[in-house]
């Protein structure tokens, strides 16, 4: 098997890369987005089996050297090439010695063999990571950026007859994770609420989809920071109508104002949106979110919403004030 002559580090070259055909005997895809795992090599299975996928041989979990390369030396019984899948199998990690976990022959498999790995950890200073990285390809399939889950999720929504719209995506980010597996399960859910050529949007998300409950703090403070104050109410409205106790409302609104109040503090410095990612440790769909509401305030009127949100607070826990009356109190004040 010839050593390697390109180098793929992204999802779109990779995926070139596997149309082009040019295609090696030995994969290792690794990282924490299963998608792309799955993605990437069910699509080289179809390449090199011409979609005939009937006696590829499958391992999932650990596995021993003699093994694999027993497999991949058999013959299929239809002929054409013969095609394996290791899953999860360790044999990038740092482990013990012997023949059982010596892979040196993945540097010489015959032109009809191909192996295709899906791991989650693997050990750059591994022998046979080092061996797979000269002579096969290496590509790690890490979580997206959100242009890239939008195209995947758009793409998905068009394989089930639907469309679905950017707020939408959006609003599942923030609220699933960025998980692309589970995002996709939920596309085909949502794809049976909407009839066949209609868009999933955020509404449908909403109705749907079990959200985080800082996602369903983005809509109540969207309506603050817009003084939208028809919008705030509906929203506290169904915040509490799903039993969400009063006070971790109350407390919900105050992370998120003192989050704004550090952006907006960002922004007046020049800090570009990867310096706010960095400095707040989010995704960049709760980023862009944040930036954009707090370019509706200065410095000085999110410390005064924060100021009111801890006089209210202080108001509830000695008694003064009523929890929903204190939230109300917060939404309706200009």
């Amino acid at each position: 098997m010839a050593k390697k002559d390109e180098v793929i580090t992204s999802v779109s070259d990779m995926t070139k890369h596997v149309e082009k055909g040019d295609i090696k005997n030995v994969y290792l895809f690794y990282g924490e987005e299963e998608y792309l795992k799955n993605f990437f090599v069910k699509k080289l299975c179809g390449r090199v089996t011409d979609g005939v996928s009937d006696e590829i041989i499958h391992f999932d979990g650990k596995i021993k050297a003699p093994d694999l390369q027993n497999a991949c030396e058999t013959m299929p019984m239809f002929g054409g090439n013969t095609v394996v899948t290791v899953r999860d199998s360790g044999v990038f990690k740092n482990g013990g010695a012997g023949a059982d976990n010596d892979f040196g022959f993945l540097a010489e498999l015959p032109e009809d063999s191909f192996v295709f790995f899906k791991e989650t950890e693997i050990d750059k200073r591994n022998k046979n990571y080092k061996i797979l990285e000269e002579h096969g390809m290496v590509f790690e399939c890490k979580y997206q950026k959100p242009e890239m889950i939008v195209k995947i999720l758009e793409r998905q929504a068009i394989s089930q007859g639907r469309h679905i719209s950017a707020d939408a995506v959006s609003l599942m980010v923030t609220g699933i994770g960025s998980d692309l597996v589970r995002l996709i399960n939920e596309v085909n859910k949502l794809s049976h609420l909407v009839g066949e050529g209609e868009t999933i949007q955020a509404s449908h998300v909403r109705e749907v989809c079990e959200l985080s409950l800082s996602a369903r703090i983005f809509d109540l403070t969207d309506g603050i920071a817009e003084n939208n104050k028809e919008k705030s109410f509906t929203m506290l409205q169904v915040l509490l109508a799903d039993k969400m106790p009063p006070q971790q409302i109350m407390s919900s609104i105050g992370r998120h104002f003192m989050q704004l109040y550090n952006v907006r503090c960002l922004l007046d410095r020049g800090a570009s949106k990867s310096e706010i990612i960095s400095a707040l440790s989010v995704h960049e769909f709760v980023a862009s979110k944040l930036i954009r509401q707090a370019k509706v305030y200065t410095q000085a009127l999110v410390s005064k919403k924060i100021k009111l949100i801890s006089d209210m607070d202080i108001a509830i826990k000695s008694g003064t004030m009523d929890p929903v009356n204190a939230l109300e109190v917060i939404i309706g004040a200009d």
